[in-house]
């Protein structure tokens, strides 16, 4: 948060306590603070685990009323199947 803060942003932790869904219990959440932008990480998941893990960042792109931001690894190489 302090860099966002040194870079002009503003920001605020929120805790959300979810019975359902992580991305479903985000979306909810930026709803109620009418935030402007999300910002997501990715794990990169490729193969079979990419089309069988449902990806958090996926679906706050596809369900979110605001802009996604999703962000890669540090490691660009993408984690492999197993």
């Amino acid at each position: 948060m302090a860099l966002a803060a040194e870079l002009g942003f503003e920001t605020e932790p929120y805790l959300v306590e979810s019975t359902t869904a992580v991305w479903s219990a985000i979306v909810e959440a930026s709803q109620e603070l009418g935030v402007d932008l999300i910002v997501a990480g990715t794990r990169a998941l490729t193969g079979w685990r990419s089309l069988l893990q449902s990806s958090v960042a996926d679906n706050l792109v596809k369900h979110a009323q605001c802009p996604v931001l999703v962000v890669p690894p540090l490691d660009e190489q993408p984690e492999q199947a197993e």
